[in-house]
């Protein structure tokens, strides 16, 4: 049975890879509408909806903007 689960994230994503690891679905990369903040690592437990986002650091931000 499929029900709705409600997370809070910062930033929508698209684009993304995805897998589930046991209740945990893990998000990487993508694209968003805030290019200075590029999407880098989801973690979004299937249980209770936590949601815990880590940043990939980027060498040089101007370089990604442009």
């Amino acid at each position: 049975m499929f029900s709705k689960l409600e997370i809070s994230l910062r930033f929508f994503r698209y684009s993304h890879s995805a897998d589930i690891i046991d209740d945990t679905l893990w998000l990487l990369g993508g694209i968003n509408a805030h290019e200075r903040y590029p999407p880098g690592l989801c973690k979004i437990n299937l249980i209770t909806g936590d949601a815990v986002e880590y940043a990939i650091p980027v060498r040089d931000k101007f370089k990604y903007l442009n």
